[in-house]
């Protein structure tokens, strides 16, 4: 079953990306955030959550569900990424996808590096809705927070079929539903907010030394998605 309400050149797109960027994702994705380390505590995160595990298969159940959030991890970076291509009003979609899948250099990895957990926290705040107790957000975030905003309802689309599938197995292992869908949304949430940082620091950088940056058509993107977008 497709995903429900993805248009199907949507999907074929974010496909072609998994499967042109997916096998080297670890060669270009951001060095400063340790991805793994994050998915091997999700098994943990879920029993903060309420999830128990029975005990003949609490080896099993724990290493599929911290192999599951990786596909997720991995699944919603690239098609955050992919979406942010596809829909951008200055660059043909392969031009900008390059862009954003090539690994951070120079003045890039300088700006991920120096602030990364910052700001990363600050685009969660942000995607998680208005607070007014926090700090007004620096001009990447805004950015960030606006790209991941804008795409982090198809993700959720795009990647739902799998991540079922997925829950099925681990069910079947003793798991259950409920604390799993918690921890593999906030797997895919991060992954979301940080393409959306990797999206505004490429757009920073190329601004500041005179290329052409990235500019995310978001009515196109509207008109294509719907109600997807902004969700």
């Amino acid at each position: 079953m497709n995903p429900p309400n993805v248009p199907k050149t949507v999907k074929a797109w974010v496909a072609d990306a998994e499967a042109t960027y997916g096998p080297t994702f670890e060669t270009w994705f951001l060095a400063e955030f340790d991805w793994k380390a994050l998915c091997a505590d999700v098994p943990a995160m879920a029993e903060r959550v309420g999830q128990a595990w029975t005990s003949a298969t609490a080896a099993a159940a724990k290493a599929r569900l911290e192999e599951t959030a990786q596909q997720a991890f991995r699944g919603g970076y690239v098609a955050a990424l992919a979406l942010m291509a596809a829909f951008d009003a200055e660059l043909s979609p392969d031009d900008a996808l390059t862009r954003l899948c090539s690994p951070p250099a120079g003045d890039e990895q300088d700006a991920l590096a120096e602030t990364l957990d910052v700001d990363l926290a600050a685009v969660e705040r942000l995607l998680a809705g208005p607070a007014s107790t926090f700090e007004e957000p620096s001009a990447r975030v805004v950015v960030a927070a606006r790209a991941s905003r804008a795409v982090r309802g198809t993700v959720r689309a795009l990647l739902t079929e799998g991540l079922a599938r997925a829950a099925e197995v681990l069910v079947g292992l003793g798991a259950r539903q409920e604390p799993l869908a918690k921890v593999l949304s906030g797997v895919v949430t991060v992954a979301v907010a940080l393409a959306g940082l990797r999206y505004a620091v490429a757009v920073e950088v190329d601004e500041a030394t005179g290329g052409d940056p990235l500019r995310l058509d978001l009515l196109g993107m509207r008109s294509a998605l719907g109600d997807l977008a902004d969700a």
